[in-house]
Parts: structure tokens; sequence; C-alpha cells
């Protein structure tokens, strides 16, 4: 069905994420590296959904105003933070331990990007490559705040922002 999400075990138990308000394509999936059971879905109506895998309704929809999400994923480097780009050329950064009804930053690209992509290689940084139509491809570095980590902060972080979604699923 349009809009879900399906998982079948080895014993063959069928797991549907869906988001019923939210019928249409799905575009994407990303899972979070450091909290293995969140995943986030990009749907083609330019909404994103945040789902704990143990559960069948998000956790959170943020409905942007794109006609189509592109991409979503999740920073390597904080486990509270992710990108979604979308098909109006918008480039957005969500860090939900900071705000968690809407991106806290996005960014126009101005030109025409035929995809993205992220280097997930680096565990202290975060690159994002964009390849745009006329063939170019470029490389940029996050900045810092989006993308901070130490072992000590980044466990500090994974704890509490796992508080945070705790407290959304009462």
């Amino acid at each position: 069905m349009q809009g879900e999400v399906r998982s079948r075990s080895r014993d063959r138990h069928l797991k549907i994420y869906s988001d019923a308000s939210h019928v249409c394509d799905v575009i994407n999936i990303s899972f979070n590296p450091f909290i293995s059971w969140l995943m986030l879905v990009g749907y083609g109506n330019g909404t994103v959904s945040l789902f704990n895998i143990k559960l069948a309704n998000p956790v959170m929809t943020w409905c942007l105003e794109a006609n189509k999400m592109k991409y979503s994923s999740w920073s390597n480097c904080r486990p509270s933070v992710f990108f979604s780009f979308d098909s109006d050329n918008f480039l957005h950064t969500f860090d939900l331990m900071a705000i968690d009804t809407s991106p806290a930053v996005s960014d126009r690209i101005q030109r025409p990007v035929a995809t993205i992509c992220m280097n997930k290689n680096k565990k202290h940084t975060t690159d994002l490559m964009l390849a745009y139509e006329d063939g170019m491809i470029e490389s940029h570095r996050v900045v810092a705040s989006f993308c901070h980590w130490t072992a000590t902060t980044g466990n500090d972080e994974k704890q509490q922002f796992i508080q945070l979604l705790t407290s959304f699923a009462r």
C-alpha cells in the first residue's frame, strides 16, 4: 500500500510502519547510526517522518512545503541531527536537541541538483556531496555546530536524545 514501509523478519512476522495522514510514495529511508531503532522516512509529498521501529506510527512528522522529499539522512557525527533535501532545492538541517518542530536551518541551493549524498566515512565531520544537473560535483563541509563530536559529548547527547524521544511517546 502506498505510504507504508513493510518489514518481514526471519520468522515471517510482518511489521508495517505507516503515517495514515500522509498517504503517498515513500522516497527514502535512513536508519540512525547511533540509535538503531530510529528510522527516518521521506515521502513524495515533502513530508519526513521519524519512526521508532518498535512502533507502527511515527514519533514525529514534519510537513515541509516541498513537492517531494528527494533525500533524508542522519548525521554521522551527532545522533539528533539529520539532513533532508527537497524538490524545491532546499537543504534542511534538523537538530532535534535544539528545535524539534522545524528545521534548525534551511538553505536554498541555487543551481539545480541532480542528486545528493553524504560521506559517512569520517566520524568527526560531515561532508555533503552535491551533483548538479550540469555535471558538476561539489563537496560541502557541514558547520561544526551540527557535527561536533567527541566520545563524551556523543554519548551524553545520545542519552539525552533517547530521553527526549521517550517523552514524545508518552
